[in-house]
């Protein structure tokens, strides 16, 4: 499982985001903190840059890593992923960042999609989508 920072600074202690792959922004005015709590909570190695992360990745050739992130983490490492497993909520919110759109990207095929589920008034449906080979 792969969390960047900002994900950390809102997950709540009983969180099951274990083990985890973090990268750290250097100019991040937060990263002691964040660190410091990764450490105290969470089974974890950690990555200053995509380079140092992907050789960290070759260590667990046999597991599945997740992503958790902002817009920039999902499109700096959304390159090397081939399985994105996507919530799409059909409401449109003010936001000033996006996921990136797999069904405008030709290497993008949705392969999945639950039926549609509520939360009170928000529907949503969860998709799987696959990199084309």
């Amino acid at each position: 499982l792969l969390v960047m920072e900002d994900a950390i600074m809102t997950a709540p202690e009983e969180s099951t985001l274990l083990p985890y792959l973090s990268v750290r922004e250097k100019d991040n005015p937060y990263r002691d903190f964040v660190a410091s709590y990764i450490k105290r909570h969470f089974d974890h190695a950690m990555a200053d840059n995509i380079d140092e992360l992907l050789k960290m990745v070759e260590n667990y050739p046999d597991q599945e890593i997740y992503v958790i992130g902002g817009e920039r983490v999902y499109r700096d490492l959304l390159p090397y992923c081939d399985t994105a497993y996507v919530t799409r909520v059909d409401r449109e919110y003010e936001a000033d960042a996006f996921f990136p759109n797999l069904e405008a990207d030709p290497e993008w095929e949705m392969v999945d999609e639950s039926e549609e589920e509520t939360y009170y008034d928000v529907i949503y449906h969860y998709t799987t989508w696959k990199r084309k080979k």
